[in-house]
């Protein structure tokens, strides 16, 4: 008799081993649904390279950090950072380069977007002209590492007295 209940025993142990195994992989398969619904893929156009992901992230911003993209000073985006990716079809990104910009005896580094260099001094707000005077041609493509020069127009009056040999006549 003794063996009978054994037997009954480990049977339900098994029982339950079986039932445990079963609710576990149903678990699973239900968390891999619940997670392939909410994922969804983005193509995000990083200064003209562009790549999708597959992504979980709610707004821009966590896309980009989902995703190990970092937006530096000066980087442009085509929405913003908190605006819902999914609504998106893609998210776009201009890398700004680095510019110095010589004036008024100083050198600035700046970052920028701007495509021309005469782009770049509108955006810094410098007045040509009577004022200023570049030395670089406004056509020019930005690049990295670009200098441009700005001189400063100086007027001054300057007045010379000079003698003028001259004979008369008597």
């Amino acid at each position: 008799m003794q063996k009978i209940k054994d037997l009954f025993k480990s049977v339900f142990a098994l029982k339950a081993i079986v039932i445990c195994a079963s609710a576990l992989i149903v678990s699973v398969a239900v968390i891999a649904l619940a997670l392939n619904l909410v994922v969804y893929e983005v193509i995000i156009d990083d200064n003209g390279t562009t790549a999708s992901y597959k992504v979980y992230s709610r707004t821009v911003e966590d896309v980009l950090s989902e995703t190990g993209l970092e937006l530096k000073e000066g980087d442009k985006l085509s929405c913003k950072p908190d605006d819902a990716a999914r609504n998106l079809s893609k998210i776009s990104i201009i890398r700004a380069k680095t510019v110095t910009v010589a004036f008024n005896d100083e050198n600035q580094t700046v970052r920028t977007v701007s495509e021309t260099v005469g782009a770049l001094v509108e955006e810094l707000d410098i007045t040509l002209g009577d004022e200023n005077l570049l030395l670089t041609n406004a056509e020019t493509p930005i690049s990295e590492n670009l200098k441009v020069e700005i001189i400063a127009k100086n007027y001054r009056e300057v007045k010379e007295t000079e003698s003028i040999p001259y004979e008369t006549k008597n």
